[in-house]
Parts: C-alpha cells; structure tokens; sequence
C-alpha cells in the first residue's frame, strides 16, 4: 500500500524519487511472483537429464541457446519455474523470463525492442551504478525509437525497424552494457517462454519477419555482450514451445516427453 501512495508524489518530485518507487514496485511484483512460483514447485518431480541441460548451457561458447521442446503438458513451464526460481540460485546466474503469451502483438512492427525493454523490468532488480547508467540510456534510446515508428505510422509511412538503423544499434547496445556490468556479480539468462508465435515457419520453409527480427536481434544482443563483456561469463538463451524454431548453430534442441513409467510411479 505504501508503495500505490508513494507513486503520486514520485510523478511530482521525478528525479532520483520516481526511480525509486518504480524500483520498489518492481521488486515488490517480481517477490509475489517468485513466491507463486515457489508454490507451484511444491510437487515438481525433478528430472535430472534436463537439469543437466541447463548446466551444461551455462558454459557453452558455441551453443548459447537451448530450447526445450515438447507437446503441451509436458513439463516445460514448470521446468522454466524450477530453473529460475532454484537452479538460477545455485548456478549464480540473474535471470529474466518473457511469456510470448504476454507481450504486446505490436512487437516487432510498432515497437522493436519491445521484447528487451521487457526483459530489462528483471535485470533492474540487480542494478548497480554501471547497470544503472547503462539501462537509463536503453530507456532514452528506446523511446527515441518508439516515437520514431508512432510518428512514422500515424503519418502513414511506416517506419524502418530494422536493427541497422542507428537508434536501434544505440539501443541494443545499451542494453548488452547493462547485462555485461550486472555479468560481474551474476551470468545473465534470457527466458523466453510460449515461443509459438515463433515458430511458425511460413509455406515453403520461410522464416517470418517477427521470428527474423527476434532472431537477429538475439544474435546482435550477443555479438555486443561479448565485445563489453571479454572474459566474463556468457549471456545464454533459454527457448520454451510446442514447435520446432529454426535450425541454428548456436541453438541446442532439448525435447521433453512425458514421463516414462518409472517416473511416473515415483511421481505418485
């Protein structure tokens, strides 16, 4: 409660003020959530061959990327749950998880880096001085390029969203500085959960503009952390979904099936 009364005076003094009170907030949400989290993991049965995927994800320079793949029911939510809330703890690792559920359908298209503006809202639980400057500037730079495109598309000429445009590179950038300064305490984790809008390969193989775009811009998110980042430990990608992405090289295919019989009567 204290945090809604604290919110108007933060609007009226801005500054250092509203950013703490934004930061409050967040953390307060990011708790109830975790804690709901904790809940549902009461009765997770632990399958120790996927565990091992995500440990051995964490130290692989070629294939920085898993996605676990499977029918609906099969475990992958709460495997995404398990990792976040209890192997991230172990692993030392800071991690963020999206719902493609839940974003926005004007990502890419009205807002291209609406997906890291997203995953920035976790990372900030860990902020310091360096993460701090460098996710304020992501900010400025994905406004600039949010008002960019809203002007361009009431003007009727929609405007380029392409990660070559210079606005976008500042911003893609800013926010691989962020990741690299939080890197020294913690290995960032990218979550992305309900990938099914990205896996919907077009007829004849094609890959669609919203599945290249994220694409791309993983692969550039990664070039850069690793450029500010030399020596540290890598940023890694954890995909979630009932259909096949893409084949890449830096991607693991991880399947999970139902349980087999002996799992299952351990299990109950």
């Amino acid at each position: 409660a204290w945090i809604e009364a604290a919110e108007p005076i933060g609007t009226a003094l801005e500054g250092g003020y509203q950013a703490a009170v934004a930061g409050a907030k967040r953390r307060f949400e990011l708790f109830h959530r975790r804690a709901y989290d904790r809940a549902r993991l009461a009765n997770y049965y632990r399958r120790d061959e996927l565990d091992r995927y995500f440990f051995d994800l964490l130290g692989n320079e070629q294939q920085w990327a898993v996605h676990f793949l499977g029918a609906g029911g099969s475990g992958k939510t709460m495997l995404l749950r398990h990792i976040g809330v209890e192997l991230a703890e172990k692993a030392g690792t800071a991690v963020s998880r999206v719902d493609f559920d839940y974003l926005n359908p004007q990502y890419p298209e009205r807002d291209p880096l609406l997906l890291l503006k997203a995953l920035a809202e976790e990372f900030r639980l860990d902020e310091s001085g360096d993460s701090i400057r460098a996710f304020t500037y992501f900010d400025d730079e994905c406004e600039s390029v949010y008002r960019r495109v809203e002007k361009a598309a009431r003007e009727g000429a929609p405007a380029r969203v392409s990660l070559a445009e210079p606005d976008v590179r500042f911003a893609v950038r800013a926010f691989a500085e962020g990741l690299a300064a939080l890197s020294r305490r913690a290995q960032p984790v990218l979550i992305l959960d309900t990938c099914e809008e990205l896996a919907k390969i077009q007829p004849g193989g094609g890959v669609p503009p919203n599945v290249q775009h994220t694409l791309e811009l993983l692969e550039t998110l990664q070039r850069n952390y690793r450029d500010l980042s030399a020596g540290g430990r890598g940023l890694r990608v954890i995909f979630s979904g009932r259909r096949a992405l893409p084949q890449l090289p830096w991607l693991r295919i991880c399947e999970v099936g139902g349980f087999t019989e002996r799992e299952a009567a351990e299990f109950l």
